[in-house]
């Protein structure tokens, strides 16, 4: 993931470049310029698509009980 940021400092507007690994769950700074680090993991949408599954097999059994209630 290549992440490309701005953000505001005391002396004024700054812009960074970064790469985030998954496998190793780091930061680098790809302009060398001791940017702040990223505090945050950004998104992985792998997650989301393992995710899937299960959330539509929830959907799919609430949606029979309330249909067999009814």
């Amino acid at each position: 993931t290549i992440l490309f940021g701005g953000y505001v400092m005391d002396d004024g507007l700054r812009d960074g470049t970064w790469t985030y690994s998954y496998a190793s769950n780091e930061w680098t700074d790809m302009e060398g310029d001791s940017d702040p680090t990223p505090t945050s993991t950004p998104f992985d949408p792998l997650i989301l698509a393992m995710a899937l599954p299960a959330i539509a097999i929830v959907v799919v059994l609430i949606v029979l009980v309330i249909h067999r209630r009814t």
